[in-house]
């Protein structure tokens, strides 16, 4: 994977895991920013304004345990689940499978 791919690749996990998020109501709709990306507008957590533990929990998580996972090649397997936290009942699982090849990249959902 070249050093351009690498962003790209973090963007469209990031993306996927917070419109998933504010799709399910995990954090409050007032820590979602609206960002223009391309013809479409996509919810981002706010980052500065992370006021619960969880929400920076879930910002640390994809900004410096994805990121640097994906910068040095050495992760296989994301999988992110929405529980129902009085039953410990998994409600959502979602995987993301990475492979790293010598000259692309690929992520299986």
């Amino acid at each position: 994977m070249n050093g351009k791919d690498r962003p790209a690749l973090f963007n469209i996990v990031s993306i996927l895991l917070n419109e998933l998020c504010h799709l399910r109501n995990i954090f409050s709709s007032t820590q979602f920013q609206v960002v223009d990306f391309g013809r479409s507008k996509i919810h981002m957590l706010k980052e500065k304004e992370a006021k619960k533990k969880e929400e920076l929990l879930f910002h640390n998580l994809l900004n410096f345990g994805l990121a640097e996972c994906l910068k040095h090649e050495c992760i296989d397997s994301l999988f992110f689940s929405i529980m129902d936290l009085q039953s410990d009942m998994v409600l959502e699982r979602y995987a993301f499978n990475f492979c790293f090849l010598p000259s692309k990249f690929c992520i299986i959902l």
